[in-house]
């Protein structure tokens, strides 16, 4: 059984995970943080993230061309910027990229504290149990976390 295993203090853009997660609002805006970091290292992504429909909970997906990574999924943590983050959502969010990486043959995920920094989450309470309790309906699948530090 794969586990959830702990990378504090790391960057996650150096994962060797087959998914890279960036924990998005569900109204196209990319303005900070984490978010921005991922519209600025991959332009063909957010190019992909503006043009799509996007429906809260529901993960956008966007194949990569030079892995690593394979893909960058965008999970929604609330619906605007500055609201509280939204744990069904997150969780609706962590089942939708567990089918997204069994359909795509996809074994490993890097997951950023969802919701834990503009959300005001806590990542021990909210969010930890959240990754944990989907590991237990995917055990092949590798969960990498990014805590907050």
């Amino acid at each position: 059984m794969a586990a959830v295993t702990m990378f504090p203090g790391a960057d996650l853009f150096k994962s060797q995970a087959d998914v890279l997660v960036n924990a998005t609002n569900a109204s196209y805006i990319m303005g900070a943080g984490l978010a921005l970091s991922f519209r600025l290292k991959f332009p063909g992504y957010y190019t992909s993230y503006m043009n799509a429909d996007l429906v809260p909970g529901v993960i956008h997906t966007y194949k990569y061309a030079a892995p690593p990574p394979k893909a960058i999924v965008s999970l929604h943590t609330m619906l605007y910027p500055g609201e509280p983050g939204d744990i069904p959502m997150i969780k609706e969010g962590l089942v939708g990229l567990a089918m997204f990486m069994v359909e795509n043959d996809y074994k490993s995920a890097a997951i950023p504290a969802l919701g834990c920094g503009i959300g005001r989450l806590d990542w021990r309470t909210d969010v930890l149990p959240l990754i944990r309790q989907i590991n237990t309906f995917y055990p092949d699948l590798r969960w990498d976390a990014y805590p907050p530090t």
